[in-house]
């Protein structure tokens, strides 16, 4: 997670997908710092943080969702380079689209879904079966919003798209 990638036409844009990789950044320190703690508690003082697995979880879950949006908005994601590099120019724009598009409606049915499901651990007051009882619906509503923010990437992309008249070229 790096925020300089990230490279939309629109300033407002590029500061909303620079904020969320930050977010998912001081997420991974918060786990990595818990990790410490409670490795150190274990070896030290014979005594761990209560919970701290699922927390680890969870806040695992959260890095993954901020760091999703972030390499959507950024474009770095895996892709197939050799149907890539070996296509012309409109054949990769082709490819392009198909490819964010299916993405696009992948993400669309994850965020629905995520959100729903949030709403429902919300009203039926789901907690994490330990003894702290942490409540589960806000974890599942970042991860929503996290996709939410990959559709709203993967819409810009393909409005760019559709607007380039030549397509980028891929990085060779």
């Amino acid at each position: 997670m790096s925020g300089k990638n990230i490279r939309f036409g629109d300033e407002k844009m590029n500061k909303i997908f620079r904020i969320i990789d930050y977010i998912g950044a001081v997420f991974v320190g918060v786990l990595a710092l818990m990790t410490c703690v409670n490795i150190l508690g274990r070896y030290l003082f014979n005594s761990s943080i209560p919970g701290s697995v699922d927390y680890t979880e969870n806040l695992l879950v959260v890095v993954i969702a901020f760091g999703l949006a972030a390499t959507s908005a950024a474009d770095e994601h895996i892709s197939m380079d050799i149907l890539f590099t070996k296509s012309s120019s409109s054949g990769y724009r082709i490819l392009k689209a198909v490819t964010v598009f299916i993405s696009l409606v992948v993400f669309s049915v994850l965020a629905w879904r995520g959100i729903v499901g949030g709403l429902e651990s919300m009203t039926i007051h789901e907690t994490m079966m330990t003894m702290v009882n942490t409540p589960i619906y806000p974890f599942r509503l970042i991860l929503a919003i996290g996709f939410v923010f990959c559709v709203f990437a993967l819409l810009h992309q393909i409005v760019q798209l559709f607007r380039s008249k030549t397509g980028d070229s891929p990085k060779t």
